[in-house]
């Protein structure tokens, strides 16, 4: 090899080196060198997305960035490094991580940072990076290395060419030499050395909290509360030259760790309630200490109530490597608390069934007014730099190093809980301080370290949830989601980039989610609803899932409660009051007069002012002024136990329970049962309860196996219609029958007035029987109507007849409606030779069910005449009642006075209103044995005369009224020939009962 080729080979090498030293740079900065730039959040309002970085035009043409925060993008344009993205909350802070492409002078290099409207200095410490600065020297002397290299290949090729012919070595000699002992250098001290010191000096404080202005949170939230605080020393380094007494001086500022303290001077804690807590339902405290706090307010149960508190922060010196400790600087928020309760969305209405289908929702929150006040500390300014002789100089070296942990974390929480968390770390650098000759007289340098701990950078990260004021800080609030299982959670501890830059650290925690659940109790079994101020009492609870099953208490919660699917049926049951006066308000109700003292009211809804406060005896549905459907508790718990008012006996409606980050869970049947499981589904029930949906109580007896609540269909009496023209529901909703009402009678010559009593009932009636309503205008009784077998009901008032006018049973009607029904109206009259008569609305339908009828008149007094037999006034009322029922007489014509010329006797009799079954009550009495003898003609009447004393006799009439309905069309009695009568006089129609008739429709 010739004695150029290994020169040769590595100048060859370097210079392929220098040739791509930039490319290279670009891989070894990243390893070779870490720098942070660190923005701290400290004055503002609102957060913010965006930050900019700026240095001079050195030092931007050499930075790279590296990493930048998790949702954070960077743009790295001329001398400007801007991040967007975030957000970052007052009081938070920035890191990013970047690193150097070429190489950099060491040194500090200041640089700005920008963000939500102010402006903060910085600077980037930047240490030796000895294989960038190798390669930025072969780059920069890439042309001299290329011609050295050019050079040593012509030389190499030369010599090659040139070889002499190499002799044979001769063997070597070995001499002996003598070893040459060097006398020592003995050093001398040199007369000029640099003498250090240095100071420290307090240079200013600044402390400021969020949040600021109007706040809203939702009512059983706390509020999180964050402080930021900045402690600005400053250590100022001189470097004295003895021989001139000329003395360089430098200030570096430095940030010393602040501790925080909380503490509430007024309006709340202790009896007043509200504090400081570390986790949601935590114990509650009048102080606090750390960057961060959870305040709970106490309560406020009104909105027209005000609660006003003052909390005093303290930021402290907490430093002992970077004195001086000084006085403490104080912060007061002032809060000015009220609660908002807001209806939104719109209510829903059925336009079918009038019924509210949804009032509404409502966001209850807390608005806070929060102002500041201060209490500055005087600070100091900075000296002025001096140079002389002996020039300062600093340069950060490790220490040891990022030792952390997290601070007592909670292992487990609800839905929705607000949690304090915190971790403690320190850092201590070594600062090594120099004095540098610079000059002639001094000629040595000075040295000495200090060791002073770094200020922190704590960045939070969580798998689930979100930090409501910021992930940045010692301590931070984090809210857990709505979400079940373990959440992982990180805090990353960082150099704040202002001294030596050291390893980050990562702490892992594990959090337990447990799921918040909230349940209502199932109407009782045997609840039916009542107008008369009828109640229901509820229960709600709070729960927690522990090991598979709901447990209570869960959290304490403003507990809302909402009434939906609420009916409004006309007036209270299906014919009170009258028409005219029958609301159509809500029928179930949260019942305010007994609620109020623990509950909000929402959602009024008062549609009129007709609510009757007599419906059976005066006062029995005491008045009341509101409607509300929505109700919330006042004071936060883990319970609720409303009271819901009914005011309709057909009352129908869901009701549910709401709490905030709760889920429902199915209601529980009985107080005593237990959740077997974790489950959810809606927690809504039925009132009353109805598991079949066909809105009629289970319990009640017109439920009838679930029947469809629109269906009529009765069948008792048997006859050839069912049905009685009421539906299932309407008969389960019911009916006030009887009545109060003062009557004039003349007693001994006298008018008076006689007091009928209250006598005003609520019945439900039965769906299997027909039933008819008759109003009783003068007490006359139903006489034997009872035979028919119907459900008998008589009113003595007409508006629950809906008046004379309209004669309807069921003109309340709403839902399940099949027809309007009529009833009957019974009266007295005196009209010469007539027992009664029943007026039809149409000779078209003389007959047939109450609605065919105007009115049914019976001559009361000629029915109790003398010679009148004793069932005569019971059995004309009866007959004309049928008539309003579809039950004609036996037969038309065909009397006594043989009006059609014929004088045939069987055609006088058969078919007649005499003939058929003589003991029902629809055949004329009295003509059984009448027949024509020509004109004029005799009445011969079937009698039997028993004698008296005095000579006189009683006359006993052997043809009497009937008590009964006949069930066939077959003459009986007078009217049968095998009795030994006439002949044969069968009715032409009969069979009576088969034609009854109650439904109208």
């Amino acid at each position: 090899m010739g004695a150029l080729r290994l020169p040769l080979i590595l100048m060859i090498i370097i210079s392929i080196i220098a040739a791509f030293a930039n490319v290279v740079s670009v891989y070894v900065g990243p390893i070779e060198y870490r720098g942070t730039l660190t923005y701290v959040y400290v004055e503002g309002e609102a957060p913010i997305g965006a930050v900019a970085f700026t240095f001079d035009d050195y030092i931007a043409d050499s930075l790279l960035v590296v990493d930048s925060p998790s949702g954070w993008t960077h743009i790295q344009a001329g001398n400007v490094i801007s991040l967007a993205g975030g957000p970052i909350y007052p009081g938070g802070s920035l890191v990013i991580e970047v690193s150097a492409w070429k190489y950099i002078i060491p040194g500090g290099y200041p640089f700005t940072a920008s963000g939500g409207g102010d402006t903060a200095r910085g600077e980037l410490l930047v240490t030796e990076m000895i294989l960038l600065k190798i390669l930025w020297l072969l780059n920069d002397y890439f042309n001299p290395l290329l011609i050295v290299t050019a050079l040593l290949g012509l030389g190499e090729l030369y010599l090659t060419l040139r070889k002499p012919k190499v002799a044979q070595p001769t063997p070597p000699t070995t001499v002996t030499e003598e070893p040459v002992v060097t006398p020592p250098t003995v050093p001398t001290m040199a007369p000029d050395i640099c003498a250090l010191s240095y100071e420290w000096m307090f240079q200013s404080m600044d402390i400021n909290v969020w949040p600021k202005g109007r706040i809203r949170t939702l009512s059983d939230d706390p509020l999180p509360l964050r402080a930021h605080a900045y402690d600005r020393h400053a250590l100022i380094h001189h470097c004295t030259c003895p021989k001139t007494e000329m003395a360089s001086t430098k200030a570096y500022v430095m940030f010393a760790n602040v501790r925080y303290e909380w503490e509430i001077i007024q309006g709340a804690g202790g009896a007043l309630g509200g504090g400081f807590i570390a986790q949601t339902d935590g114990r509650e405290s009048q102080t606090d200490q750390g960057p961060m706090t959870i305040f709970l307010p106490p309560e406020i149960k009104t909105t027209e109530e005000e609660k006003t508190v003052t909390i005093k922060v303290t930021a402290h010196h907490d430093d002992a490597t970077k004195p001086p400790s000084h006085e403490s600087m104080e912060l007061y928020i002032n809060m000015r608390i009220r609660r908002d309760i807001d209806e939104r969305g719109r209510t829903e209405i059925d336009r079918t069934t009038n019924e509210i289908t949804d009032p509404g929702d409502v966001r209850d929150e807390l608005v806070y007014e929060i102002t500041v006040q201060k209490q500055p500390v005087a600070g100091n300014p900075l000296p002025l730099e001096i140079t002389a002789d002996c020039l300062p100089e600093k340069a950060w070296e490790p220490g040891a190093g990022i030792e952390g942990s997290v601070a007592g974390p909670v292992s487990e929480v609800a839905y929705g809980d607000y949690v304090k968390l915190g971790a403690t770390a320190t850092d201590d650098d070594l600062l090594a301080l120099r004095c540098l000759p610079s000059g002639a007289n001094c000629i040595r340098e000075a040295t000495e370290n200090l060791t002073l701990n770094d200020t922190l950078v704590y960045r939070w990260s969580a798998e689930k949830g979100s930090f409501p004021r910021g992930n940045h800080g010692e301590n931070v609030i984090w809210q857990a989601p709505d979400d079940e299982g373990p959440v992982r959670i990180t805090v990353e501890i960082r150099d704040s980039g202002t001294q030596y830059v050291d390893e980050k650290k990562k702490i892992n925690l594990t959090i337990n989610v447990r799921k918040l659940g909230i349940d209502l109790l199932k109407t009782p079994k045997p609840w039916l609803p009542t107008a008369t101020a009828g109640t229901l009492s509820s229960l709600a609870k709070t729960y927690l899932c522990i090991d598979g099953r709901w447990r209570t208490p869960g959290r304490r919660k403003h507990i809302q409660l909402k009434l939906k699917k609420v009916s409004r049926e006309k007036g209270v049951c299906m014919n009170y009051p009258v028409e005219r006066d029958a609301g159509l308000n809500p029928d179930l109700f949260f019942y305010e007069e007994r609620m109020e003292p623990d509950y909000l009211f929402q959602w009024d809804k008062t549609f009129d002012n007709k609510c009757p406060t007599e419906i059976l005896i005066a006062g029995d549905n005491p008045e009341h002024k509101h409607h509300y459907l929505y109700s919330i508790l006042k004071e936060r718990r883990h319970e609720a136990k409303p009271v819901i008012r009914c005011e309709d006996y057909g009352a129908v409606s869901r009701f549910e329970a709401m709490a905030n980050h709760a889920v429902p869970i199915p209601p529980r049947d009985e107080p005593q049962d237990e959740h077997k499981d974790c489950g959810e589904g809606p927690n809504d029930i039925h009132i009353p309860r109805d598991e079949n949906n066909n809105d009629i109580a289970d319990s009640a007896r017109q439920d009838d196996s679930g029947a469809a609540p629109n269906k009529d269909d009765d069948r008792q009496p048997v006859a050839d219609t069912n049905g009685d023209g009421l539906t299932n529901y309407e008969e389960y909703r019911g009916f006030v029958i009887g009545g109060k009402r003062d009557v004039r009678i003349r007693v001994l010559g006298r008018s008076r007035t006689l007091n009928m009593g209250n006598n005003k009932n609520h019945i439900r009636t039965n769906v299997k029987k027909k039933d008819v309503f008759i109003y009783d205008e003068d007490f006359m009784g139903t006489g034997l109507l009872g035979v028919t077998n119907l459900d008998i009901h008589v009113l003595y008032l007409e508006d629950l007849f809906n008046t004379t006018n309209k004669r309807e049973i069921n003109f309340n009607h709403g839902r399940h409606h099949g027809g309007n029904q009529h009833g009957l109206w019974l009266r007295e009259f005196t009209q010469a030779g007539l027992y009664g008569m029943s007026c039809a609305v149409s000779m078209a339908e003389p007959n047939g069910p109450p609605r065919v009828k105007t009115h049914v008149c019976i001559n009361k007094r000629l029915c109790n005449g003398r010679s009148e037999p004793a069932n005569r006034l019971a059995g004309v009322i009866a007959h004309e009642l049928c008539h309003g029922l579809n039950i004609w007489h036996h037969g038309e014509g065909r009397n006594h006075n043989c009006s059609d010329g014929t004088w045939n006797l069987t055609a006088n009799r058969v078919n007649g209103v005499q003939s058929g079954d003589t003991a029902c009550l629809m055949r004329y009495d009295r003509y059984a044995l009448s027949w024509c003898h020509g004109t004029p003609h005799h009445v011969h009447h079937y009698v039997r005369i028993t004698p008296l004393e005095g000579g006189r006799g009683r006359i006993a009439w052997l043809d009497n009224p009937g008590t009964t309905l006949c069930s066939t069309t077959n003459g009986t009695g007078l009217n049968n020939a095998g009795a030994g009568h006439i002949n044969n006089a069968n009715a032409g129609r009969g069979n009576c009962r088969s034609h009854l008739k109650v439904k109208d429709w």
